[in-house]
């Protein structure tokens, strides 16, 4: 990755950054100096909701060390699971059998969205809504006596539907074994003799008892190499005298 070209103007620094792993394509980065805020063409945070390579090269060519708190999408963090809402899920009203409820929770989820949007914009009005909400949830929890449960098994109850058991009854299976990962198979002799030792036997060429015979003797096979010796030591003195 190279820096192309790169402007100033309003208080918006432009790039152009040539790739090396897109075949030397060109990607046009937009940095605002005083919000840090970073728009790419490749549009990486767009479509999957972290920036791409040419943002973090441009940040840090601006001096920004640290990843502004308007590229950390909320489903990346660590409390992702404590904004998880399941008050549009069907299987959450099955439970109350109340079609009251579940208008009533919609209507809610309705109004929320609905204050959301008309404060959009505007921090102090979204400062207010803030802390409105953090005391009617105080408000919800006192009256309620529940506390909220934030360990891994209450949200897998909460998204799955089931607990995560504390025994667990199915194991992996064992390891099988295919045709020819164990012992060598046996001969037919082998199987014959049923692990008695091979009978020896009296050998033609060297005369002496063994497993083999006259014609794998390894006297016979050293009694060849020599005459092969000879043979070749004949015809290099032959070639030498003439």
């Amino acid at each position: 990755m190279e820096l192309d070209t790169w402007t100033v103007a309003d208080g918006v620094k432009k790039f152009m950054i040539k790739d090396f792993f897109v075949k030397d394509k060109l990607f046009e980065v937009d940095v605002i100096l005083d919000t840090q805020n970073v728009t790419c063409s490749f549009k990486m945070f767009t479509r999957i909701g972290y920036p791409c390579r040419h943002a973090f090269y441009c940040l840090s060519s601006c001096g920004i060390h640290k990843i502004p708190r308007n590229l950390l999408s909320k489903r990346w963090m660590k409390n992702a699971e404590k904004m998880h809402s399941t008050l549009g899920s069907r299987e959450n009203f099955k439970s109350c059998g109340e079609e009251k409820v579940k208008a009533k929770s919609q209507d809610v989820w309705f109004e929320f969205q609905g204050c959301i949007g008309d404060v959009s914009g505007d921090e102090e009005l979204l400062e207010y809504v803030l802390l409105e909400l953090r005391s009617l949830r105080e408000k919800i929890q006192e009256k309620s006596k529940k506390k909220p449960t934030n360990s891994k098994a209450d949200v897998a109850e909460r998204l799955i539907g089931v607990k995560p058991a504390n025994v667990i009854t199915v194991h992996p299976s064992h390891q099988s074994k295919n045709k020819g990962s164990r012992k060598r198979m046996l001969s037919s002799l082998e199987k014959s003799l049923d692990g008695r030792k091979r009978p020896t036997r009296i050998c033609k060429s060297c005369c002496v008892p063994a497993l083999h015979d006259s014609r794998n003797c390894p006297l016979k096979e050293n009694e060849i190499d020599h005459q092969v010796e000879e043979v070749i030591e004949d015809a290099t003195g032959e070639k030498e005298n003439a």
